[in-house]
């Protein structure tokens, strides 16, 4: 087989720094949507007429989901046509029936069949070693993966197979897990290197680890190196200018290292000297490069006070760099933002601001250092009341009255007024009020909003949630039907009469959403047997689920209806199956 076609199912990490402050997704909780294995086009053409036929219907059992069924054709396929160039791939796709019915055990040993009758077809061969590790894993056997991974990355056919990007970077977590940080980055490197174009997703993943490890071990020099060799930590592999933004000792790499450094360099208390050898290191590493990059002197002085704590020096430090450069208003800023809560250097530095040379995004920046950064009030205060609202357009200023709503929500009302279109004004003001949980004074607003047509839905809406929150249901429950927003408002009546104690009206509610929003049909079942539950109405409670599973099967409601009805039978002593039988 000269192909294989991938569903590749891992997140797409469009930026390394995005995957650095993730948290990888855990591999080993649930079964993956695992990658298949399919023939090309051209591969199919080449079998025969029968073989065609036989296999297409053990393929069409497969893709339905009937996997007793495929299993069965892809085993008679094998066995009729055992000399086929497509057997291998039967056989590896009979094993895949028998590992997706949970048949684990059963499915590893085709598996090693595949494995051992075709070694040198790399398409079935390297899959079902793949296969095997990801069986190991299922079984809570994670050592036991390693060495048929560890098998398929080392070999030189099979590490280029496409899933063996896949097959490297998990075997790289089982490894750092046991504690083997360091050959688990070699093998991630190979999948970065490999795979960087070829399956760009698992290169990604890989790249954010390696780089990683780099940053934590403190070896700049190869970081360096294999940013050359994966042609930068973009999302996107990028052309390495000799002095362009993508160099190796450019911009772009230090904006991206310095921000792993960051994310790293969180130590405890009882760990204050590895913090020192940690930025000591990477200190050094920046030092004497970008004179005139403010935000990597910052840094700098930043990673130098944590190596030595020395207070006196840092400030020395930004003073000189500041010192050395133009001392603009936009520089102030970004030195106040610097020296965060140190109050006296952020008053000097407050001092020489231009008030008169600050333009409108200027000063929102400046008020927001001083709001979340200085936590200061008053200073941001002071810089929130020199805002010239007329002259900033009314979508900053919608995000303006949001933000000031936790924080100076005095000033709220005052920023709405300014609102060129007067409608849009209102609406920020009342969705504040929903903030400020204000009934009084959101009901009235709301009520003036149902006058103007692009507002009087979403003003019903807000009224309806103020009113719901005050426990006035029946008002609630008109004013949402006046925003006439289904399902969500649908939803929202049916809550507020079962919280009146009409319950009857709330599941007639969510059995109108069934009949007439079919989307949404299985979650209104469902939502339905789950008021009679809270209603402690146990009869119809399991009335209503078995409900769930005879109208939609193939739901995920119908997964959670069939184990809520085995939890009820099992203490009854009986069971359900998943046909609800």
């Amino acid at each position: 087989m000269q192909r294989v076609e991938i569903r590749n199912c891992i997140s797409r990490l469009p930026y390394w720094l995005l995957a650095f402050s993730l948290v990888t997704a855990s591999f080993f909780c649930a079964r993956l949507c695992a990658d298949e294995v399919t023939l090309s086009n051209e591969e199919f053409k080449q079998l025969d007429t029968f073989e065609g036929n036989m296999l297409s219907k053990a393929d069409k059992s497969f893709i339905d989901k009937e996997y007793k069924r495929a299993a069965i054709e892809y085993d008679a396929f094998v066995l009729e046509f055992a000399k086929s160039s497509a057997a291998p791939y039967a056989l590896l796709r009979k094993a895949r029936c028998v590992h997706l019915v949970n048949k684990r055990f059963d499915a590893m040993k085709i598996y090693q069949q595949v494995f051992d009758d075709y070694p040198s077809a790399v398409n079935a061969a390297a899959p079902a070693l793949y296969y095997i590790g990801l069986s190991y894993v299922e079984n809570g056997e994670p050592e036991k993966a390693t060495k048929a991974w560890s098998q398929m990355a080392r070999d030189p056919e099979y590490s280029k197979h496409p899933l063996a990007a896949t097959t490297i970077n998990r075997l790289a977590e089982i490894m750092v897990k046991q504690g083997k940080a360091e050959p688990a980055s070699v093998f991630q490197q190979q999948a970065a290197e490999d795979f960087r174009t070829r399956n760009p997703e698992s290169a990604r993943e890989a790249i954010a680890h390696v780089a990683d490890h780099c940053i934590v071990t403190m070896q700049e020099p190869r970081l360096r190196k294999f940013y050359e060799q994966v042609h930068s930590f973009e999302g996107d592999p990028q052309k390495l200018t000799g002095n362009g933004q993508f160099a190796p000792q450019g911009r772009n790499y230090w904006e991206r290292v310095r921000e792993g450094i960051k994310r790293d360099g969180n130590f405890s208390p009882e760990q204050q000297d590895k913090q020192e050898v940690f930025y000591r290191y990477w200190a050094g590493a920046m030092e004497g490069s970008f004179p005139d990059w403010d935000e990597y002197q910052i840094d700098l002085a930043n990673f130098h006070k944590l190596a030595d704590k020395d207070a006196a020096k840092w400030i020395e430090r930004l003073d000189r760099v500041f010192a050395g450069g133009t001392a603009d208003q936009s520089r102030v800023i970004k030195w106040i933002r610097a020296y965060g809560q140190n109050k006296a250097k952020v008053k000097e530095y407050y001092t020489k601001l231009d008030f008169a040379k600050l333009n409108s995004a200027q000063l929102i920046e400046l008020m927001q250092v001083c709001y979340d950064e200085v936590k200061d009030n008053d200073l941001g205060g002071n810089v929130e009341s020199r805002l010239k609202l007329p002259d900033i357009p009314d979508n900053q200023k919608q995000w303006l009255a949001a933000y000031l709503s936790p924080r100076d929500p005095g000033r709220v009302a005052e920023v709405c007024q300014n609102f060129t279109d007067r409608d849009a004004g209102r609406m920020a003001l009342l969705h504040h009020y929903w903030e400020r949980r204000d009934l009084k004074k959101g009901v009235a607003l709301a009520d003036e909003l149902a006058l103007a047509p692009q507002q009087a839905k979403e003003a019903a809406f807000i009224k309806g949630l103020l009113l719901d929150d005050a426990k006035e249901y029946d008002k609630a429950i008109l004013a949402y039907q006046m925003a006439a927003r289904p399902p969500d408002t649908l939803w929202r009546i049916s809550e507020c009469y079962f919280n009146a104690g009409k319950l009857d009206k709330a599941v007639g509610q969510l059995r109108e959403v069934e009949n007439f929003f079919k989307d949404y049909s299985a979650e209104a079942a469902l939502r339905a047997a789950h008021l009679y539950q809270r209603a402690n109405q146990k009869e119809k409670y399991r009335v209503a689920l078995r409900l769930v599973l005879t109208k939609y099967p193939q739901s995920p409601q119908s997964s959670a209806a069939h184990q809520e009805s085995n939890a009820i039978d099992a203490a009854n002593g009986g069971g359900v199956n998943a046909d609800g039988q």
